[in-house]
């Protein structure tokens, strides 16, 4: 539904096994798309399961969602396993400082004293995604 009027969000399917999928974006895409995008893959409407999903990015200048704190910065974004109210996203970034971004008005970022996870660095080496099969989505 972003794609409608420009190409907003361009992602691309990597199976890795049965089980496990890596989804990029080789276009780049806005952080709050990104977030929403996330969110989406653990809560799909008219979907009934219950995937791990965590995702990571390097994030840009302030501003949005973005904090001095996590500006610049890599990041990982989650869904935390106490979640139940089904409209945001956690962030940690790399030195481990932690936000819930939420999508309702005047809740778009709440630092959090402690992060609900602890970052760590992606599993996967982007750059060996390349020599996998791809699907790609518009």
């Amino acid at each position: 539904m972003y794609n409608k009027e420009d190409f907003a969000a361009l992602p691309r399917l990597v199976k890795l096994s049965d089980r496990e999928f890596a989804i990029t974006f080789p276009y780049d895409i806005e952080f709050e798309l990104y977030c929403y995008f996330v969110n989406y893959i653990k809560y799909p409407m008219d979907i009934k399961y219950n995937p791990e999903v965590t995702a990571w990015t390097t994030t840009k200048e302030t501003g949005g969602w973005i904090t001095e704190k996590s500006a610049n910065k890599k990041v990982m974004l989650f869904i935390a396993e106490d979640d139940n109210e089904h409209d945001n996203v956690f962030l940690t970034t790399e030195d481990n400082i932690g936000y819930k971004l939420g999508f309702a008005v005047g809740e778009e970022k709440q630092f959090l004293e402690t992060p609900k996870k602890r970052y760590f660095t992606p599993p996967i080496d982007i750059n060996t995604l390349t020599e996998k099969q791809a699907e790609d989505f518009q």
